[in-house]
């Protein structure tokens, strides 16, 4: 609950800031709104997924990527600080969905499976992983919008995302399990007698991070834009360690803009 107050504050102080009054003489009114605010309605799709930086020795190679239909809707509001609408603030409201399926070779990574007996085996795994990531979030951007020309504006700043939904699972097999360390036990998997892992639950429920887009005016309503984010924060919770490096979101949102 807390992580949902935090968020709503936050939004109510945004709210707060596009409500600040202009200088007498340039203020111009429109029923009870100022003109120089502007609203926008986005709907598009999130290429992209979670990945370590820099890359662990562990992952010894990516087989297979994809980024799932993963698709964004935003309601925002843009207060522009003049009359020539050059620079403005916006902030808004984005539901949106980030998720990948990706397979890897791997190499003594750590890791807790499921065996076939639904025992819990802990240990290193060397073989071929298969991996789906599906997460929904609530996301606020607070971002600095300067319009370069008439068709072209550039976006920059900060992201908030509180998470919905969560999903993280997959798969092991054509390999090994050694425990308690990459020397220890063996247990060996094949295709057909594989295990599963389940870490939705090691979802953290709150990331932020930052944005950086652009947007193009195809006609005085219509905007096409992309919008590129990178998560700050690691995609687990803090005292999940079973995986023994950090995964950070990474996201490029492309899509159609209304604008009102």
């Amino acid at each position: 609950m807390k992580h949902f107050f935090y968020l709503g504050s936050l939004y109510l102080l945004c709210t707060a800031a596009f409500a600040q009054e202009l200088p007498s003489e340039e203020k111009v009114y429109s029923g009870r709104f100022y003109l120089n605010l502007e609203y926008q309605l986005k709907g598009g799709l999130n290429l992209g997924g979670s990945t370590p930086i820099p890359f662990p020795q562990e992952i010894r190679a990516i087989k297979n990527f994809n980024p799932t239909l993963a698709f964004t809707v935003e309601a925002n509001a843009t207060h522009w600080l003049e009359h020539q609408q050059n620079w403005g603030i916006r902030s808004g409201l984005r539901y949106e969905m980030r998720g990948m399926k990706s397979d890897a070779e791997v190499k003594n990574y750590r890791t807790e499976i499921i065996g076939e007996g639904g025992e819990l085996l802990k240990g290193y795994f060397t073989g071929e992983t298969s991996t789906t990531v599906k997460n929904t979030y609530l996301t606020i951007p607070i971002l600095a919008v300067y319009r370069v020309s008439p068709n072209w504006d550039f976006s920059f700043g900060p992201y908030f995302s509180l998470l919905l939904s969560k999903r993280f699972e997959g798969t092991v097999g054509e390999g090994h399990l050694r425990d308690p360390d990459p020397t220890g036990i063996k247990t060996s998997f094949t295709k057909e007698n594989g295990a599963t892992f389940d870490f939705s639950d090691q979802i953290n429920p709150f990331q932020w991070g930052v944005q950086l887009g652009t947007a193009y005016q195809l006609t005085p309503k219509i905007q096409i834009y992309s919008d590129f984010s990178w998560g700050f924060n690691n995609l687990f919770k803090k005292d999940f360690e079973t995986i023994s490096f950090k995964l950070y979101s990474l996201n490029l949102n492309l899509g159609v803009a209304y604008r009102f």
